[in-house]
Formats: C-alpha cells, sequence, structure tokens
C-alpha cells in the first residue's frame, strides 16, 4: 500500500487535498480528490518514474461538474494545497495485461503426393520468384522470394483451408470468416529473415482477419531457422504491441499454422549454407478476408 502524508499546514486533518494538474502545451486544471483515490496514486507515480502503460485519467473538476479525462503522459507537473507528499517507494503499479497468442498449428496437411507436387511446382518455377517487398521503406525489412501466380496450386490449398476453417474458428475463438483467401508461394534461402510486422496494419491489408503459413521444403532437410515467433500483446495507445512473451513455430515439412492477422510475428534468420534454390525454406502463406 501506498502510504500518503500531507504536512504540518494540513492541521485540521483533511482527507482531501487541491490539486492543480499542469499539462503539456501551458494548460492546467484545478481539481480536489481525496487521499485515497487511486487516481491521484497513478497520477503520482506517472510523475516519478512514467509507467510504460499509459493510463486515462479521469478527475473531476469544477466543483464536480465536469470530468477531466486526459491521458498519463501528458501530465508534466501538479500543484498541490495543502502540501503532500506520496511515499512511492513499494511496489510499481501492475504492468498492462499480457494477451497470449492463439496459434493453430496442424500436421500432415497434404497428402504425400500432393506434398511431392508443390515441391516439383516450386523447383520448376524457380525462375518466376521474384524478390519480396513490403509498405516499409526500409529494404532491409524483409529478404526473401515470393510467387504471386500458381494457379494450378493454390485453387487445392484454398479449398483445403476452407474444409479446415470451422477447426481453426473454433481454435482461436474467432467469428466464422469469409471464403476469400489471399494465396503466395515464398522460398527463404541463406540469410532470409522478416523483421517484426502484423499482416493487416495498412488500409490495403485491413480486412486480413486470419493469418496461415504452410511449410514444405526438400529431403532431407538442408537448411536451419526460419522459425516463425508469434509475440503475445499488449494494448499500449489503443494499440496493439509486442509483449516480451512469444510463441514458436518451427517450420516442420508438411505443417501449417494459423492465427490472427493483427498479432506481431517476424520470421528468423534462415541458414542454408549451400544457396541452393531447392535446399531452401518454402511455405504457400496468406491470409482468410473479414466477411
Amino acid at each position: 500500500m501506498v502510504t500518503q502524508t500531507v504536512d504540518d499546514g494540513n492541521a485540521d486533518g483533511a482527507e482531501t487535498v487541491r490539486i492543480t494538474v499542469l499539462l503539456e502545451g501551458g494548460h492546467r486544471e484545478t481539481v480536489t480528490v481525496s487521499l485515497q483515490d487511486p487516481q491521484l496514486e497513478i497520477l503520482m507515480r506517472q510523475l516519478g518514474a512514467p509507467d510504460p502503460g499509459l493510463r486515462l485519467l479521469q478527475l473531476p473538476v469544477r466543483e464536480g461538474q465536469a470530468m477531466l479525462a486526459v491521458r498519463s503522459d501528458r501530465i508534466v507537473g501538479v500543484v498541490s494545497e495543502p502540501p503532500m507528499h506520496m511515499d512511492l517507494s513499494d511496489e510499481p503499479l501492475a504492468a498492462p495485461a499480457v494477451e497470449v497468442s492463439k496459434v493453430f498449428v496442424k500436421d500432415d496437411f497434404l497428402p504425400s503426393e500432393q506434398l511431392k507436387r508443390v515441391y516439383a511446382y516450386a523447383l520448376k518455377n524457380a525462375g518466376r520468384f521474384v524478390e519480396t517487398s513490403t509498405s516499409s521503406t526500409d529494404r532491409d525489412y524483409r529478404q526473401s522470394e515470393v510467387l504471386f501466380d500458381f494457379p494450378e496450386i493454390a485453387e487445392d490449398i484454398r479449398t483445403r483451408i476452407r474444409k479446415l476453417l470451422p477447426e481453426v474458428h473454433a481454435a482461436l475463438g474467432c467469428a466464422p470468416l469469409s471464403s476469400t483467401i489471399e494465396v503466395q508461394m515464398t522460398a527463404h534461402n541463406d540469410g532470409n529473415y522478416y523483421k517484426v510486422h502484423n499482416d493487416n496494419g495498412s488500409e490495403d491489408t485491413a480486412r486480413r482477419e486470419l493469418t496461415f503459413v504452410y511449410y514444405f521444403h526438400g529431403k532431407p532437410k538442408k537448411f536451419t531457422g526460419g522459425e516463425l515467433r508469434v509475440f503475445d500483446s499488449v494494448i499500449r495507445e489503443r494499440r496493439y504491441v509486442a509483449a516480451e512473451s512469444s510463441q514458436l513455430v518451427t517450420p516442420d515439412d508438411n505443417r501449417i499454422v494459423f492465427f490472427l492477422s493483427r498479432y506481431l510475428h517476424e520470421v528468423q534468420e534462415i541458414r542454408c549454407p549451400s544457396h541452393r534454390f531447392e535446399d531452401g525454406r518454402f511455405t504457400i502463406n496468406g491470409w482468410v478476408h473479414q466477411l
């Protein structure tokens, strides 16, 4: 518990204090609050050591006829009447709650003959893969190659995903989605990666609800790395950001993984000593749209 003391100037033992809140831009508001009001503790902690989890403070002003609602990081100082001291040396305020990411993984997604066909198709069309790009201007944000047009394979993948969606919806706790499914084929080789990102953070991608990644590669496996890391989330400034915790999915042959497109995730660096196209990490990845 936070210990609160008021200087001798408050000799009548009042249980309230008058606080002038100094805001960014030179604005100020005066409020009268109880010494036991948790908003007062949040206010003082924010000033002493800004908390990483932003809070909306709601304090009564104008003799209770109005409410001041202000983000905690917009407050630059306070003046208390009578003089007030708060002992903030005990435990800090609780950190923002972490939302654990839900990930659905299914092995043996394709029959063995279909798996062989997909891998053979990728090798046959190696010359049609192009360098990937992102909405970021950072050319080093993503390193891989992609094939956008592969109708001989894509429709079968869509059909199999549609059949699997009820199980995916139940596992991830999301509402049924439309049958609109984007797909692309991606090849990762030595030194390739994809830094932390989400899949629906722009106007063009906003309708993406579910992300899926289907893995396949040659045998024996001749690369290492390439794991998918899906981060848990916290809400800061009304948006989802990555928590320190995460889940790691290995790119096992014939495995498919689904997760919400808003989750932040990354592809860890691939090591393929041979540098040969056929020895790399391949995926058919894409997105299921909202209704």
